[in-house]
């Protein structure tokens, strides 16, 4: 069925449907989206406005219609981002109809459904309406439902195609969450409806209550499904099992069915198994420690982890982390940081008899396979931060605890004062590790299929061997150790083996066979431990982070980084490609510093300015790396997803590889490479880890492209390879150290890494810290050691900025290759700025502006008055106001600014006027030009204006635009064609989204109608013309609204940035960021 939906004044014509709203044009004119020249005004902005929302996903195209789902439409009704242009769709109103809802049968019946019957309004009373998809029509108008009625609608048809399928539980179910849209849609329920109350639980709520037994910790759980009455616990504790439904009769009378979701079935079970919802001493630790590995993995999808945060805070047992504090001539002390927020960090003196006690209580724990220990009531966390803290602690007694002049463990084990080819010193004894394996593969782990072993190492020889131990030989063992302990014996002898062995050693292998054999009678693997004791199941890999302190790094570097030997050309590049002499040089600086692993250097910063060939420099050492050897092990590519396929560009255009040398491991290829589920082993399942590669991947090629999502998603398999080069482009994209795709990247097994990013430091010497810890980790000390060191006296401009930044730049100067286009690109043209300087391209006001910034910041000020303690937010809205109103005063005038008249926008707009003068002189050129904006809805007016004015059809590529190469409207493909198509030409590119990592050296005009708060990313944006390749001058304008006696918004921005990118050559200039503190007394 479907509705003719349409104005008098469109020529395109929306047609409602079932499945959503078709376009069309009702002259039938091919592709009249993309060539709307016949259209009227209107209907040009609608094609523009509908031929962006192809490229962004919410529509599609099949023939000479467009099709906009009405998800999609609902999506759009919502976001922000397109609160401006949704009325160029032409969709009906929201109206204020709700439905009324009948059921025929009950859940227990297969034919269970539920209809809507008729529709109601406080003004109209009940009515039968025709529904077509989203929309109903009344004798008069057609009307869209309301969003909630929408969702429920949907789940009203679930019901109708599934129900017979379901069961009774699962129509329960889907009857519950059809009552909750219900009633937020203001529907009208039959008697049936109303009366039988059913809550679909999708998340439960577990309240805790400590009660401590003595010094045993208790910690009690109450669970409570979302929705569920007051009654709940009480029958949940009525009955052995958790159960599909819960039947509660509420005071009134009235009863209320609860239908728990499977994922908060799985919680309510775990807390099932606890002996009266009590959790005591280790397994309350545990379970306030990380109440996931606990509960299970459905727990993520079941609870609220807010609420859970903030139950297992009142616990007041959330864990310590331990750092340990040796300063010379001070007292030694410990530190207890809480994972509290609102508790301060404990500190403790360090003398003999708590070193002892924290040793003894921590390797308790290891013993036990707890993340955590108890010592002197403080819970103290097993991190990789409390480990250094107990190594130090271990150490500083090995010397504390021995009479003066004796020569204590510490020092002979103190390998710089033997020769350095002493490596360790180690106990001439067989290394021996249990095993427990099953005699028939094909079959479970059970008692009778289990086999107990010993696997031995000889000192001497390294010979490995594997021995069972039969059933009367292990009960010979435990005797014989048993019998050991009693009388002081240091050595038992293994029954059967003839294998000496230490009591400790021996009764460790016992404790081993023991928890194995208990793990086999409960049904479970025997490397899989209770849930009670099972580990942190958060699946990411742990590293050393270097923040609060050095934990990690590569080692000394002998190396002075001063000479580069010639340049090694790769055979793999094409003959008749020649690389320019920077990029020679850059090449040649790259094979130095990969030739110098030995002498400890592990990677490099290429940080050339934007433009001068980073991609080409770093493919040119992969294939000179590719060639040193028939068994060169791959090399890894990240970047993110926009700028892999200029990656496989260039490999090509300047390599002679075959497609089977490169992996594109993102999209369709990604999905060929990952392990299924059901050949993921269960144990990996069990620990949270489900995004797998299949093993050996990456064999056989000599390239992997990834992104940084990918490297985060599966990193358990990316960081199992070992890459020969790995180049992080974009390498901003890991400047933060707490993020999971830096520590991913960190991860990474390499012999050498390549930080590669035009700007290094974006906002803080804090990323370049980060960027030298990926791959020099230590140089720079842990991040604290380089706050302390540099970034306050730099970035605080203290006395000594000067200094610390001649230092620092010196330390830095053997990893860094940077080179500006100025220093190294004598052919490149010129680059003419015309308008960056705040009096450059200045822009009278219009009356409108002037009227509208008058009464902004009038607006500001009141509401200011009114309310001192709003005045920061105050700030950050009126500048978004002011910025509006310089670049499109329309939208700020309005509503329906996108639909009014070109001629009223160049009225208002003085910006606009100056641009469509500016293309004019372009186009007499038959030059192409690059005009930057981050607003969708300024994109939108820009591209309608230029299609009327001279008749062309300019590009929109933002954020939201396909990247996959395949699509025939993705970002690449649409750039080439810009650049393949002759004559005059423009596009419009988002700043933030498309300021980097692209090519357009056809055009040689940028216009920055809107300009970003970081000169950078602003030159970023600009440098997609000024590049290499590039063969005629560019010209750079920045046009400026600018006030009548007094300072306007852009004035400022621009003076901003002007002082800012003075700094913006010196990579150690730190924040570069406008801020909005430095608007302040603009008003």
């Amino acid at each position: 069925m479907k509705l003719t939906w349409s104005k008098p004044e469109t020529g395109i014509q929306p047609l409602l449907t079932s499945s959503g709203v078709q376009y069309r044009s009702s002259g039938d004119q091919p592709n009249w989206w993309t060539e709307p020249g016949n259209l009227s005004a209107i209907d040009q902005a609608r094609a523009a406005y509908l031929e962006q929302l192809i490229s962004e996903g919410f529509a599609s195209e099949t023939g000479e219609v467009i099709a906009v789902s009405w998800d999609a439409v609902y999506q759009l009704l919502e976001e922000e981002s397109h609160a401006s242009s949704v009325a160029l769709l032409q969709l009906p109103a929201v109206g204020k109809w709700v439905p009324c809802l009948e059921s025929l049968g009950t859940p227990s019946e297969e034919d269970f459904a539920v209809f809507i019957t008729a529709w109601w309004t406080a003004m109209s009373g009940q009515r039968t309406l025709q529904r077509v998809g989203a929309a109903i029509q009344t004798p008069d108008e057609v009307w869209l439902v309301s969003a909630p009625t929408w969702a429920l609608i949907q789940e009203i048809d679930t019901l109708r195609r599934e129900g017979s399928t379901l069961g009774p539980s699962g129509r329960l179910a889907v009857l519950g969450r059809i009552q909750k849209m219900a009633r937020r849609a203001d529907g009208r329920l039959d008697d049936f409806l109303e009366r039988t109350r059913v809550v679909t639980s999708e998340k439960v709520g577990i309240e805790l209550m400590r009660v401590d037994v003595g010094d045993i910790p208790v910690i009690e759980a109450i669970p409570t499904p979302r929705g569920a009455p007051e009654g709940f616990l009480a029958a949940f504790d009525r009955y052995d099992s958790v159960r599909p439904r819960y039947d509660i009769t509420e005071p009134d009378g009235s009863l209320v069915q609860v239908v728990p979701t499977p994922a908060v079935t799985a919680v309510l079970s775990a807390v099932k198994k606890w002996p009266g919802r009590r959790l005591a001493s280790a397994d309350a630790r545990m379970f306030v420690h990380n109440p996931y590995a606990v509960l299970g993995e459905d727990a993520h999808a079941a609870l609220d982890e807010e609420a859970l945060t903030q139950a297992r805070q009142d616990t007041g047992l959330l864990p310590y982390r331990l750092r340990c504090v040796l300063h010379p001539g001070s007292p030694p002390h410990i530190e207890l940081i809480s994972l509290h927020p609102d508790e301060a960090t404990v500190t403790e003196p360090l003398d003999i008899e708590t070193a002892q006690s924290l040793l003894q209580a921590s390797g308790l724990s290891r013993a036990k396979a707890l993340p955590l220990f108890n010592w002197d009531g403080f819970e103290i966390e097993l991190s990789p931060t409390t480990d250094v803290a107990l190594a130090e602690i271990a150490k500083w007694l090995a010397t504390a605890a021995v009479p003066a002049g004796t020569i204590t463990l510490a020092e002979l084990l103190d390998l710089s004062a033997y020769s350095r080819r002493v490596i360790g010193i180690a106990e001439a004894k067989v290394q021996v590790v249990p095993t427990v394996r099953r005699r028939d593969q094909s079959g479970g782990w059970l008692p009778d299929n289990v086999t107990h072993g010993l696997v031995t190492v000889d000192p001497h020889t390294g010979a490995v061997s594997t021995q069972d131990l039969s059933p009367e030989n292990l009960r010979g063992l435990e005797e014989a150790v048993a019998a050991a302990e009693r009388e002081g014996n240091e050595e038992v002898v293994v029954p059967g083996l003839g294998l000496p062995l230490p009591i400790e050693q021996a009764r460790s292998v016992i404790d081993a066979f023991t928890r194995a054999d208990i793990a086999i009678g409960a049904g479970r693997h025997p490397g899989q431990t209770s849930d009670a004791q099972t580990r942190n199941k958060h699946a990411t890999l742990e590293i050393f982070h270097n923040i609060e302190q050095l934990d990690y790094e590569k080692g000394a570097v002998e190396w002075s980084g001063d000479a580069v030997g010639d340049l090694v050309r790769a055979n793999a590049v094409r003959p008749g490609v020649s690389l320019l002499p920077h990029q020679d040089e850059g090449v040649a600086w790259l094979q130095n510093r990969y030739g110098a692993r030995a002498s400890g250097v592990s990677g490099c910063l290429l940080a050339d300015d934007m433009g001068l060939g980073k991609t080409l420099q770093s493919l040119c050492l992969i294939a000179w790396h590719v060639e040193r050897s028939e068994d060169a092990a791959p090399c890894l590519v990240v970047a993110p997803v926009s700028l892999l396929e200029n990656w496989k560009e260039e490999i090509r255009k300047f390599l002679d590889w075959t497609d089977g040398d490169v992996l594109s491991l993102y999209g369709p290829e990604l999905s060929a490479c990952r392990l299924t589920a059901s050949s993921l082993d269960p144990e990996l399942v069990e620990l949270g880890v489900r995004k797998l590669l299949r093993p050996g991947f990456e064999r056989g090629r000599k390239v992997v492209l990834t992104t940084y999502e990918t490297l985060r998603d599966y990193e358990f398999s990316l960081a199992r390879v070992g890459w020969g080069i790995v180049v992080c482009d974009e390498a901003q994209k890991i400047k933060n150290p707490a993020a999971f795709v830096t520590q991913a990247a960190k991860a990474l097994r390499a012999d050498f890494r390549i930080a590669c990013t035009g700007t290094p430091v974006e906002n803080s010497l804090a990323d370049l810290w980060c960027l030298f810890d990926f791959f020099q980790p230590g140089y720079l000390r842990s991040l604290n050691d380089f706050t302390k060191t540099f970034r306050t006296g730099i970035e605080g401009e203290e006395a000594d900025r000067q200094a610390l930044v001649a230092t620092l730049r010196q330390a830095i100067q053997p990893w860094v290759l940077r080179r500006m286009k100025a220093d190294v690109s004598r052919d490149l043209p010129r680059k003419i700025e015309q308008g960056a300087e705040p009096s450059g391209n200045a822009l009278a006001m219009s009356p409108l502006q002037s009227r509208l910034y008058a009464s902004a910041v009038q607006e500001y000020h009141r509401v200011k008055e009114a309310d001192p303690r709003s005045a920061g937010n105050a700030i950050l809205q009126l500048l978004h106001r002011l910025r509006m109103i310089c670049a499109n005063p329309m939208a700020v005038a309005h509503a329906d600014h996108e639909s009014r008249p070109i001629t009223e926008h160049l009225q208002a707009s003085p910006k606009l006027r100056w641009l469509l003068e500016r293309l004019a002189h372009i186009q007499s050129a038959g030059e192409k030009a690059i005009v930057f904006t981050e607003f969708r809805d300024i994109q939108r007016i820009v591209q309608k204006s230029i299609a009327q004015r001279f008749g062309y059809h300019a590009q929109v590529i933002n954020g939201s635009t396909e990247v996959r190469a395949g699509s025939d409207t993705s970002r690449q493909r649409l750039i080439d064609r810009f650049q393949q198509a002759p004559g005059f030409g423009v596009i419009i590119l988002s700043t933030t989204a498309v300021g980097f990592g692209v090519n357009i050296q056809a055009a040689n005009h940028v216009i920055h109608f809107t300009r970003p708060w970081n000169p950078a990313k602003e030159d970023q944006a600009t440098d997609r013309a000024y590049r290499i390749g590039q063969v005629r001058d560019v010209y750079v304008d920045c046009p400026t609204v600018v006030g009548s006696g007094f300072e306007s918004f852009e004035q400022r921005l621009a003076t901003l940035l002007t002082t800012k990118r003075q700094l913006s050559s010196d990579m150690l200039a730190g924040t570069q960021e406008v801020t909005a503190s430095e608007f302040a007394s603009l008003v």
